[in-house]
Order: C-alpha cells, then sequence, then structure tokens
C-alpha cells in the first residue's frame, strides 16, 4: 500500500521513494507494453520512457486512481504512441505459413516469444484466499450492520414519542455517539492501532470529511424531518427506499463499481419487496415535503460515494466521527435559528435515557456500517442494509404482537435480494485498483 510519506519523499526528489512506489508494478507493466507492441525489447524501451514520465510528472499525480493505475495509464500511451511510429513497430519474422490478408488493425500480428524468466515475477492479480475471506467477512459485517439498524429503527419509533421533537432527539442523539467513537477512537490511537483517530492529511480528505459531516450528517438529516412533518410517512418511506438506486448510480459513476443485470433483479427485489410490505406502490405527486425527502435521500447517497473514498485513506472510526461530530454542529446550528432548542426544558428523564440508550446503538451500527464500507462495495453495503427492515418487522411481530402475514411476501423478497447481492459480493473478482 503506497503511504502519503512514501509518497511526499518521492514527489520532495527522493529517488529511493520513487522505485518503493514503481518497483512492486514494473514487470506486469513491461509484460503490458509486450502484449501491445508485440516485442520484449521495444516493451522494455517503453517501460523506461513510461517510469521517466512518471518520475517527471509526480507533481501532476493528484491521487484520484492508485499510483498502479497512473502508470497503466502511462505505459498505454506511450505503446500507442511507438504504434503510430512505423520505426518502433515490430518486425515481421519470415513463417512458412502464409502471411494473413492486410487489415487496418493496429495491432502486431506477431510476438516475439516472452521470457518465461521475466513471467516469474509477476504477481496473481486473481483474489486469494485472504481476499475472499476479507470480502466475505465484511459482507457479514453489513449484515450485522443492517440488524443494528433494524433494531434502531424499532427503538426510535418509542424514542421519538417519549422524547418530542424528532429534528432535536437526532441533535442529542448523534451527540452522544460521536462522543462514544470519540473515546474509541482517542483510545485506539493512543494503541497506535490502525483502526484509531487518523487526522487527514491531504486537502481531499479534509475536505471530503467536511462535505460528510455537513451533508449526510447535517444537512440530509434536516431535510428529511422537515419534509417528513410536511407529507405522509408512506411516500417520504417510499422515496428513502429508492436510496440504494441512487447509490449505485453513483457508484458505477464515480467507483467505477460493477453493476450486471443480476444487481438490477436484486435491486428490483428490494424496492418492490420494501414497497409491498409498505402496503403497495401509492401514488407520489412530489408535493414540498416529498421533495425535501428525495433531496435528503441524494444527499445521502452522494455522501455514502464519499465516505467509500475516504475509506482508503482514513480508518471507519475517523470517517464516523467526522460524519457525526461535524452532523451535530450542523443539526445545533439548525435548532439554534430555529428556536428549537427551547425545547429542551421540556424533555422528560426517560426521554434523555432514551438518547442515551439510541446514541450507544448509533454508534455501532455507524461503525461496524463503515468497516464493511471499507471493503466491499458501495453498492453492496447499501443493499445488504435493506435487510433491516425485515430485522424491525420481526421486532414489532414479536414485541407488538402485530402479524406478519400483510407483510410476509414483501419481507421474503426484501431476504431474496439481499441473499443475492451478498452473493454476488461474495464471488467477485474485483480488479486491482
Amino acid at each position: 500500500m503506497v503511504t502519503e510519506t512514501t509518497l511526499a519523499r518521492a514527489r520532495a526528489g527522493d529517488g529511493e521513494a520513487f522505485r518503493e512506489l514503481t518497483e512492486p508494478y514494473r514487470r506486469e507493466l513491461q509484460l503490458h507494453c509486450y502484449r501491445i507492441l508485440g516485442s520484449v525489447q521495444d516493451a522494455e524501451d517503453v517501460l523506461q520512457e513510461t517510469l521517466l514520465a512518471a518520475w517527471r510528472g509526480l507533481d501532476g499525480f493528484e491521487e484520484r486512481s492508485s499510483v498502479r493505475a497512473w502508470l497503466y495509464r502511462i505505459a498505454t500511451n506511450r505503446c500507442l504512441n511507438a504504434l503510430r511510429d512505423t520505426g518502433r513497430r515490430p518486425r515481421p519474422a519470415r513463417s512458412p505459413f502464409e502471411a494473413p490478408e492486410p487489415t487496418r488493425r493496429t495491432e502486431p500480428t506477431w510476438y516475439e516469444p516472452y521470457p518465461d524468466a521475466l513471467l516469474e515475477d509477476l504477481p496473481d492479480a486473481s483474489p486469494g484466499p485472504e481476499a475472499r475471506y476479507e470480502t466475505r467477512e465484511s459482507l457479514a459485517l453489513a449484515f450485522v450492520a443492517a440488524c443494528i439498524s433494524g433494531f434502531s429503527v424499532f427503538l426510535n419509533s418509542f424514542a421519538v414519542r417519549e422524547f418530542g421533537d424528532p429534528t432535536l432527539y437526532t441533535t442529542a442523539k448523534n451527540l452522544v455517539a460521536a462522543a462514544i467513537v470519540l473515546g474509541a477512537a482517542v483510545c485506539l490511537g493512543a494503541a497506535r492501532s490502525p483502526w484509531g483517530l487518523v487526522f487527514p492529511r491531504t486537502a481531499r480528505e479534509k475536505v471530503g470529511l467536511l462535505v460528510v459531516g455537513v451533508v449526510g450528517g447535517g444537512f440530509a438529516f434536516a431535510l428529511f424531518f422537515q419534509g417528513l412533518a410536511q407529507t405522509s410517512s408512506t411516500s417520504a418511506a417510499f422515496i428513502q427506499k429508492t436510496l440504494v438506486i441512487w447509490v449505485a448510480v453513483l457508484a458505477v459513476a464515480f467507483l467505477r463499481e460493477r453493476f450486471t443485470l443480476f444487481h438490477v433483479a436484486a435491486i428490483a427485489l428490494l424496492v418492490g419487496g420494501q414497497s409491498v410490505a409498505a402496503g403497495g406502490f401509492g401514488p407520489i405527486a412530489l408535493d414540498r415535503g416529498e421533495v425535501m425527502v428525495l433531496i435528503a435521500t441524494l444527499l445521502w447517497s452522494v455522501e455514502i460515494v464519499i465516505v467509500k473514498s475516504l475509506l482508503r485513506g482514513l480508518s471507519p472510526l475517523t470517517v464516523a466521527l467526522g460524519r457525526l461530530g461535524i452532523g451535530v454542529v450542523v443539526l445545533s446550528a439548525i435548532l439554534i435559528a430555529t428556536g428549537g432548542t427551547a425545547q429542551l426544558a421540556f424533555v422528560p428523564l426517560q426521554g434523555w435515557l432514551w438518547v442515551g440508550l439510541t446514541g450507544v446503538v448509533l454508534s455501532g451500527y455507524v461503525v461496524v456500517w463503515y468497516l464493511a464500507l471499507k471493503h466491499v462495495g458501495a453498492i453492496d453495503v447499501t443493499a445488504v442494509l435493506v435487510f433491516g427492515a425485515v430485522i424491525t418487522a420481526v421486532l414489532g411481530a414479536g414485541i407488538r404482537g402485530t402479524s406478519l402475514a400483510p407483510t410476509a411476501l414483501g419481507l421474503a423478497l426484501i431476504t431474496i435480494g439481499c441473499v443475492l447481492i451478498a452473493a454476488l459480493g461474495a464471488d467477485r473478482r474485483r480488479a486491482p485498483a
């Protein structure tokens, strides 16, 4: 893994640091050039040009992709330039067979033998047992996060009634969760654990963390609760359930995640199952309240994609703290501006006890969710979280005594969709970044 320290040293002119960045990819880059050019010598020449261009252009590397992907892009461009130069094309070898008819293809029709010794150092691109185990473990964490989410939704239905104002309740609950995450992050950081608090180093990480807190942890919540107060809960719930669709669109566009027809089928099962469980597809006229809920849902989808990107360099606890802590500041500012803090004097003791309990649950949910998101695609994790609706329904049936019969079909569709998504995620052959 490339560290910021190594990259900074290389940019400062440290040749040894540059070698540490590029040496792991040297052999595979040479093979990549050989496959395009068809000549071992030409591939070695272009490889040297690639490394020289990378050394000279290191200051322009914006870290939007991995060093490996950046080097591959330079190497590919250099190979294409070489093919355009007729003097660099592979010389045709005499063959006892008839030459194929000329075509307009620019790929070489004959390849020099590639030395076996150069293939020995190439890394195995297929995911090994450790990578497959890590993926399955992260998918299991996603299901744990879904269960916590379902339990949290069930608790919140009681807590909001005891506390009163939903926005004030959310702010207080997030404050408790942020304090717990801060304590855990500081303790792990003091123990020099990689899971502890890691301060953002680049401007990109700082801006991303700020956006996550302001957008996902602040304004999205405020818009959602304001919209919920102005429209029916059925319409608001259905709009919020489309979150997985927006995450899929953004993840494919910006994170380059794989999206197949099986994913389409799984998401259709999830959205359809939630709608059936909620009583069917109701008419959505997009009044003022529904527009606010839709905007909140879109903001949460943007947050998830940004979080996925941030987790490449920051620990889950760091990102969770940013989301909760900055979000509390934004929500507090909104409450002060709207006069919502006046309700604090009327909150009963039971309301504060509910805040403490749900704050603990929320902290666990956000941390486990980000742990899963660090190693599994945003589409997979968001889709698996829908399973929380099944947990909420089962808890309602068991504690409140409500019947599961009216929602059984919808819950079954959700379960099938989540299992399909998990199977796709566990079997995914992720290309190296």
